[in-house]
């Protein structure tokens, strides 16, 4: 994988006798780093033979594979069935931009607030990104404003104690 012998990194995993996790994982973003037609369905071959033998990493790293190689279907059931967190939600929200559906990028932003998952500043590029997509610059400014109304008063907090 570091030399960019994604196909290689595919062929190999097929000659392993009894891959583990570690594999799994290799095998699964090497997929993804591919990125096309076909590595996706080897993929799915692949997971479809461990469905029920999957742990939080291994379908992490299905994931992460159904989102690089733009497979929605497949990256939403599998977001219903993961941990929520930031990470799962960043992934989920840079394919609806990617796929221009800003509404749905939206609507995981107003999931994250009421579950009470922390931003950060990759999930604010992300809900401006989907402003900008709906052309609705009027929100994406006042979004703007209140994340720096917020990190005044978090450096006004540091500064005065």
């Amino acid at each position: 994988m570091k030399n960019k012998r994604i196909q290689d990194a595919i062929d190999l995993f097929f000659k392993i006798d009894k891959p583990n996790e570690a594999n799994f994982i290799v095998f699964f973003n090497a997929c993804g780093q591919a990125a096309n037609f076909k590595a996706l369905n080897i993929g799915k071959q692949v997971f479809s033979r461990l469905l029920n033998k999957s742990n939080e990493r291994i379908l992490y790293a299905v994931f992460d594979m159904f989102i690089k190689c733009s497979d929605l279907d497949n990256a939403e059931k599998l977001f219903s069935q993961l941990d929520q967190n930031e990470r799962t939600y960043r992934l989920m929200m840079t394919i609806y931009n990617n796929r221009n559906e800003p509404k749905k990028t939206l609507f995981l932003f107003e999931q994250m607030k009421r579950e009470k998952i922390e931003l950060n500043e990759k999930i604010f590029v992300l809900i401006l990104n989907a402003f900008f997509q709906l052309n609705d610059f009027l929100k994406a400014q006042q979004f703007f404003d209140q994340l720096r109304n917020k990190s005044a008063i978090i450096y006004d907090t540091m500064l005065n104690g």
